[in-house]
């Protein structure tokens, strides 16, 4: 029989080992948004959608124990799951980190793209590709 610590801990690893999962996610869309492959965007960014929502599902069924334990175990369990929540709070941290680093990323290239964007339209009215002229008309050579 497994106690609502145990659940709970175990709950606790889930979402930790999820949103170490989602981090390193993020860092490859990351890459593939910088390798422009569009497919590799598109399966990491469906995979971020499928962890944020296991994510979720955890954070629902994590509810507090109803019945505490005995003395006992209490400094033990209390260790552990102290120890967990840490992790936990790593993760999130570093989640949260590369998150932000890649909201900075996509604004950046946003605004390079715009920018580069601008410089091909004007470039292109400006610098045409010049047609082809094939002419008759009598050249003047200079002989020596």
């Amino acid at each position: 029989m497994t106690t609502d610590l145990e659940i709970v801990t175990h709950l606790l690893s889930q979402r930790i080992h999820a949103m170490q999962k989602l981090s390193s996610e993020i860092r490859a869309a990351q890459q593939s948004f910088v390798d422009l492959d569009l497919d590799g965007i598109e399966k990491h960014t469906a995979c971020q959608a499928a962890l944020c929502s296991e994510i979720t599902a955890i954070d629902e069924q994590l509810q507090p124990p109803d019945d505490p334990p005995g003395q006992a175990r209490r400094a033990t369990i209390a260790t552990s799951l102290r120890n967990l929540l840490e992790e936990n709070r790593k993760a999130q941290q570093h989640a949260g980190q590369v998150t932000r680093i890649f909201a900075d990323f996509l604004k950046r290239s946003r605004l390079s793209f715009t920018a580069l964007s601008n410089i091909h339209s004007y470039a292109q009215g400006t610098y045409g590709e010049k047609p082809h002229i094939i002419s008759n008309a009598p050249t003047f050579e200079r002989s020596c």
